[in-house]
């Protein structure tokens, strides 16, 4: 990838996928691809002990919890993260799914856009060019296969144009499209860096020559929540700018992006005390309700000492703000 060059993006965009972009959690349907019984007690094990382990830590945390030890939090719940991903491998548990499986999930499942998420779409569509806005995806899902399906599958539609679908690997610095074949590795191009190109990190499952999953996966880069902020430096990296960019995510394992970017909170359940919001309160860090102007009132408070994250209950609010940051820039 070529690093040389100064980004002439105007915005970049980084989203967490399951329950940010879509409605409900994907990577939880996986498993229900595979036809094998004799494992299901096997899963059962592995998600019993990883939920005991979440549950340790935020009990061990609660009520105890400050902006003091809020690294070694997260570090503990990242440790929980990589034991659930590595249990999942050492038993095999993902063998036998083959990449035509998990390409047909999304329709499978009928699985959908988080409410009023079209609306980023077509905001990216309508800027994303004369804007020079990116999107990148940074997710701890366990299938590249599964994103892109779901965005061709989902997201197309609202859109009249190609979407042009990047996987990213941090760790071997490749950049590669797999609709072309072969999949050759990318040089980065600033010019043709901004929307309808989307950029991925996630995870991926290692497949045999038949396009059958052995079990293991091939890349772990975006598992825990320091993987996830890694990603998002990384991509700053490649293309030289820090300016303007807004993380948007939903759980635990986005907290770091969020508090490095002073980005968004997506929580569309108003009414329900979830552990994330739980822990902005706890951390004493005031969550503002997304403004109209949330893109400029983000970067200018990005190099102060106390974090001032935003808050958004729905998509129509993040889209509304992006909008009217652009339409004055």
């Amino acid at each position: 990838m070529n690093n040389g060059r100064k980004s002439r993006s105007n915005l970049r965009l980084f989203v967490d996928f399951d329950s940010t972009i879509t409605k409900s959690d994907t990577c939880t349907l996986i498993p229900q691809l595979l036809k094998n019984p004799e494992k299901n007690q096997a899963w059962e094990m592995v998600s019993n002990d990883f939920l005991k382990k979440y549950e340790t830590i935020l009990s061990k945390y609660e009520g105890n919890i400050s902006m003091s030890n809020i690294s070694d939090f997260l570090n503990e719940m990242d440790h929980v993260e990589l034991f659930g991903v590595n249990s999942v491998e050492q038993n095999n548990l993902l063998e036998g799914l083959s990449k035509k499986d998990l390409e047909e999930l999304p329709k499978k499942f009928h699985t959908e856009l988080a409410p009023q998420c079209e609306s980023l779409f077509e905001l990216l569509y309508e800027f994303g060019k004369k804007k020079n806005i990116e999107l990148c995806i940074i997710s701890s899902n366990w299938s590249f296969d599964v994103i892109q399906s779901f965005i061709k599958q989902n997201v197309q539609k609202h859109v009249n144009t190609h979407l042009n679908i990047f996987s990213v690997d941090r760790i071997n610095e490749t950049l590669t499209n797999p609709e072309v074949i072969p999949t050759i590795p990318t040089q980065w191009s600033v010019e043709n860096s901004s929307f309808p190109n989307i950029y991925i990190y996630t995870n991926d499952l290692q497949f045999n020559e038949n396009g059958i999953s052995t079990g293991k996966f091939s890349s772990k880069q975006c598992v825990t929540s320091m993987d996830k902020l890694m990603s998002l430096r990384h991509h700053l990296f490649i293309s030289r700018d820090t300016s303007k960019t807004i993380y948007i995510g939903d759980s635990v394992n986005d907290l770091r992006c969020i508090l490095e970017t002073n980005g968004i909170l997506y929580h569309p359940r108003n009414n329900e005390e979830t552990t994330i919001l739980s822990l902005f309160k706890r951390l004493g860090i005031p969550l503002s309700k997304l403004p109209q102007n949330a893109a400029s009132s983000i970067q200018q408070v990005q190099t102060t000492l106390i974090p001032s994250p935003h808050f958004a209950s729905n998509w129509e609010e993040i889209t509304s703000s992006i909008r009217s940051e652009l339409l004055v820039n």
